[in-house]
C-alpha cells in the first residue's frame, strides 16, 4: 500500500510538472525554403526563444526581441551559415515584430523579420514576412506559430561577404516547438511509472 501511495504521489508531481511547463516558453524552430529567379535554392533553420522580452519599440513601432538562439543556412545544398551561439551573430541578433503598424510611413501591416550576420565570415541574411491586411498577429508578442498563407510578402535575402546578394521567394515555411529537456525527463518518468503500475 505504501508503495502504491508513493507511486501516486510521483505520478501527480510528474503530471503537474508537465502541465505547468508553458508551451510558449519553449524555443521555436522556424524552417523556411525557397528559390531565386535564377533557380538557386535556400533553406533557413532559425531557432528563437519565444518567451524573450522586447527592448523598447523604435521610431517605426517595431518591437525588437534579442531572441535568436541559432541559425543555419544552406545555399544550393551547401551549409554556408552555421551559428549555434547568439554571441556570434553580430551586433543585433533581433527578431522584429510589428502589429497593425504603418512601417516607414507606408500602409499599416504586420511584420516578422530578422537581419543576422555571422561574426567569423561576415555573411549576412534577412528574412521578411509582411502581411498588408494586418491580420497575421493579434499583438506584438513573438509568435509560436507562423503560416506562410498569412503573408503577402515573404522574402529571404542572402548576402555573402564579398559577393553579390541574392533574393529568394519563400515557398515553404514551418514552425515547431522544441521540447525542453525537463519535459522529456518528466515524460520518461510518467512512462516508467505507468509500466510499474501494470
Amino acid at each position: 500500500m505504501r508503495e502504491i501511495a508513493t507511486q501516486k504521489r510521483l505520478w501527480t508531481a510528474a503530471s503537474a510538472a508537465l502541465i505547468a511547463t508553458p508551451a510558449f516558453a519553449a524555443p521555436i524552430e522556424l524552417t523556411a525554403q525557397g528559390a531565386s529567379a535564377t533557380g538557386s535554392t535556400f533553406e533557413l533553420v532559425l531557432t528563437y526563444e519565444s518567451s524573450t522580452m522586447p527592448v523598447d519599440p523604435d521610431a517605426d513601432g517595431l518591437y525588437q526581441y534579442p531572441a535568436v538562439l541559432s541559425a543555419r543556412v544552406w545555399i544550393d545544398g551547401d551549409l554556408r551559415f552555421n551559428v549555434a551561439d547568439p554571441g556570434e551573430l553580430g551586433l543585433f541578433p533581433y527578431i522584429s515584430i510589428a502589429n497593425n503598424t504603418p512601417l516607414a510611413g507606408g500602409p499599416v501591416s504586420d511584420l516578422f523579420g530578422t537581419i543576422l550576420s555571422e561574426s567569423d565570415t561576415n555573411h549576412a541574411l534577412s528574412l521578411t514576412l509582411r502581411d498588408f491586411d494586418a491580420t497575421a498577429f493579434d499583438d506584438h508578442a513573438l509568435p509560436t506559430a507562423l503560416d506562410l498563407m498569412d503573408f503577402e510578402k515573404s522574402l529571404f535575402d542572402w548576402v555573402p561577404f564579398g559577393g553579390p546578394p541574392t533574393q529568394y521567394s519563400i515557398d515553404f515555411l514551418q514552425t515547431r516547438i522544441v521540447p525542453a529537456p525537463g519535459s522529456a525527463v518528466c515524460a520518461v518518468g510518467l512512462l516508467l511509472l505507468t509500466r510499474r503500475r501494470r
